[in-house]
């Protein structure tokens, strides 16, 4: 079954790779490496003294294991007040969010922006690079790439940055036999080796990755190696975007003003008729394609939340499994059939 994460797949015997090298080539930019990125939101807000007193502004709709890692040092909130000192902006599916709107309000509150990049590595607005952007950036490779595991950091303020690798060398060396404890869980969830415990082991696995800081080493051979392989996934991603906008230019967000780089497609409509095309879809062609709420505004402080179809883009998704499923939303096969 394929789904909107990337299938994982055996590690190599080849712990070497120079995917950090590559990505800095393209970006210009220095990665600091995490466990996850829930583990590099952690210790970016650390970096920053945030406290549990402060609170984190956050969108709807976000994942349980990422508010309980930012509860560790910050309280989540969707309402702000006086004790507001961060916003977290989530580029939902790789679509930058409203840059400039949301960076008006937060510099009027003065509130700090973490950049929630975890769908996203390349998108850009109007030219700007959506990883630059705000106080610190948080990045998530087993979004994009084949790894179960595998964030990093990114701050254009040295004094984050400085902050943050003050420890970084210590605490990966302490942390790496857990990391590779987590890799080992997690490698048996995926072959069903867990049994009835699964569930809980997974759990046990999440609720200590966020204070992880060492690098899983055994994924980095599952990572892109070279520029010309990361570009080859950006390029295959952004034509599998311009195939659904062909079909759907008025269900799909609108990407005018951005290159979208996506980690996902979402495809609005009537929820109830999405629910059944999905099913179809899935039974037909073993595709799993979620119903899942999208921000057509692109803007977390003024969103704009419909249920959409969502369409994969990671390598699996082929190209002619994406017009075949464009094919089957375009006719509607429902209940009809």
């Amino acid at each position: 079954m394929i789904t909107i994460y990337p299938t994982h797949t055996e590690k190599s015997n080849d712990e070497q790779s120079h995917f950090f090298e590559a990505l800095s080539q393209l970006t210009g930019l220095k990665k600091t490496p995490f466990s996850c990125g829930r583990a590099a939101m952690v210790y970016g807000l650390r970096a920053l003294g945030i406290g549990r007193m402060d609170e984190i502004l956050v969108p709807p709709y976000l994942g349980h294991c990422v508010l309980s890692a930012l509860a560790r040092t910050s309280f989540p909130t969707m309402t702000p007040s006086h004790r507001t000192k961060i916003i977290l902006v989530f580029h939902q599916f790789g679509y930058p969010q409203k840059i400039s709107a949301i960076e008006k309000v937060a510099s009027k509150n003065d509130w700090i922006i973490l950049n929630d990049c975890a769908n996203t590595i390349f998108s850009s607005c109007r030219g700007e690079p959506v990883i630059n952007w705000g106080d610190f950036s948080v990045l998530s490779f087993a979004k994009l790439y084949p790894c179960t595991l595998g964030g990093g950091l990114i701050s254009t303020k040295g004094e984050i940055q400085e902050a943050i690798e003050t420890n970084h060398a210590a605490m990966s060396l302490s942390h790496f036999n857990r990391v590779n404890i987590a890799h080992e869980t997690l490698e048996k969830a995926h072959k069903n080796l867990l049994g009835v415990e699964a569930q809980f082991e997974i759990e046990a696995v999440f609720g200590y990755l966020p204070e992880l800081v060492a690098f899983p080493n055994r994924y980095l051979s599952l990572l892109p190696q070279t520029t010309q392989e990361i570009e080859e996934d950006t390029n295959h991603r952004r034509r599998l975007l311009n195939i659904v906008n062909s079909y759907f230019p008025d269900r799909v967000p609108d990407c005018s003003e951005c290159d979208v780089v996506p980690f996902a497609i979402p495809v609005s409509g009537e929820p109830a008729q999405l629910e059944l095309v999905s099913g179809r879809i899935k039974q037909e062609l073993r595709v799993d394609v979620p119903v899942l709420h999208f921000d057509f505004a692109k803007n977390m402080l003024q969103p704009d939340y419909r249920k959409s179809l969502v369409i994969g883009c990671h390598k699996d998704w082929r190209e002619n499994i994406v017009i075949d499923i464009c094919e089957m939303i375009k006719r509607g096969r429902d209940v009809n059939q």
